[in-house]
């Protein structure tokens, strides 16, 4: 019936309920399963201002985008694992 599966994903827990109803119907469908995270754009902390600082990373609040962006994906990658699909392309 479904072929491709779409869930917008902020790591909330409506987020969650919605991914694990995309989840299983994928599995049932056998559907392709994209993923699209949200962000709010925030500034740095001031913890990851700091340490970027002493990376000599220019700009903090991209690092701290990136940093989530990774935390989401896999966040994502370990809730595919438990339903048996395979990882996801990028």
């Amino acid at each position: 019936m479904y072929s491709n599966i779409l869930v917008a994903y902020d790591g909330s827990d409506h987020a969650d309920k919605a991914m694990d109803a995309a989840l299983e119907m994928a599995a049932k469908f056998t559907a392709d399963l994209h993923l699209v995270q949200v962000l709010d754009h925030t500034h740095a902390t001031t913890g990851t201002a700091e340490y970027a600082r002493s990376e000599h990373i220019d700009d903090p609040d991209s690092f701290e985008i990136e940093a989530t962006e990774r935390d989401l994906l896999q966040r994502f990658v370990s809730v595919i694992k438990i339903y048996g699909t395979t990882e996801p392309v990028s």
